[in-house]
């Protein structure tokens, strides 16, 4: 099983007491994208016996720009913006999702470990096999509260996903939730990526695999830059399993692809339909951007 990305979505990384969480998207050689997300402090809520501080509590334009300062953000030509890079001969230590669910299994956390398993083994019975899953987030780190820690959980590959996909729209609605970057009209339930399994609420984000990343994100030197402001109609089918791997991707009828850095219009990009978004278009107008920094965007359905 080898990521599109390496290292992929949701791979923690250790720098100089901070903790990052690195985002799937093609960097510079030698480097990684990631997000500054815990930092060792004095006291801290989240665990008993490490003292980390947790650092972004938002993943939307406002919560990222906040995080910023903490890294080595570099103004990048080809995305059009600072960049949270981290230097891969600087990083002390790299624990990626499979490898932090191994050790959870190995020796399991005093808080949730019991959970976990439990978690696991319902997922099996939905067809995702362990070898599709890893595991990211508090519990990774062994910093989990069991008052306000989910289980966090990486799926990879299309097949899995659309299986995470289906058996947590299966198990009910959750509330409608904004994940702080591209607006969705009208709102959908969250459900489908986070819902409650048992005595815990778990979450997910599907990676792609190799040869499953989004056509136009697939080298980092050719990565089609955001340009301008736009507000634009297209026409998605439905069933585009790129939806649900981050970022999300789909083709338009009119053969653009639609970018999403917020992983909650997943389900709206894959149901598909008609559209009306207001994004970042890329130079060659072949790509539309939603979910960034610099323009959030919206996408709203159109019914006819």
């Amino acid at each position: 099983m080898r990521p599109a990305v390496y290292p992929e979505h949701g791979t923690l990384l250790f720098s100089k007491g901070m903790v990052a969480q690195v985002i799937g998207v093609p960097s510079p050689p030698g480097m990684t994208t990631a997000l500054p997300k815990y930092a060792l402090c004095a006291e801290s809520p989240l665990g008993r016996s490490v003292p980390f501080c947790r650092l972004i509590w938002s993943y939307g334009p406002e919560g990222v720009a906040a995080v910023i300062p903490f890294a080595k953000a570099r103004l990048d030509g080809l995305y059009g913006a600072p960049m949270p890079y981290f230097s891969l001969e600087e990083v002390e230590f790299l624990l990626r999702p499979p490898e932090a669910l191994h050790e959870a299994l190995s020796s399991p956390p005093r808080w949730l470990g019991e959970e976990l398993y439990s978690v696991l083994v319902e997922l099996r019975s939905w067809g995702i096999s362990l070898g599709e899953l890893g595991l990211t987030g508090s519990l990774a780190l062994r910093i989990e509260n069991p008052a306000l820690s989910d289980v966090d959980l990486v799926v990879y590959g299309s097949r899995a996903a659309l299986r995470a996909f289906e058996a947590f729209s299966s198990l009910g609605a959750g509330s409608p939730e904004d994940g702080g970057g591209a607006v969705l009209y009208p709102r959908m339930d969250s459900g489908w990526r986070r819902n409650r399994l048992g005595k815990v609420y778990v979450s997910w984000v599907g990676v792609p695999l190799e040869g499953e990343l989004c056509p136009p994100l697939r080298s980092y030197f050719h990565v089609p830059t955001p340009h301008r402001p736009v507000r634009t109609a297209f026409e998605i089918a439905g069933g585009q399993e790129g939806a649900l791997l981050y970022p999300p991707c789909v083709r338009t009828e009119d053969e653009r692809y639609v970018i999403s850095f917020e992983f909650l219009l997943g389900k709206a990009l894959l149901e598909g339909g008609k559209f009306v978004a207001v994004a970042l278009e890329s130079w060659d107008r072949e790509v539309l951007y939603l979910g960034l920094r610099e323009l959030g965007g919206e996408l709203r359905r159109v019914y006819s």
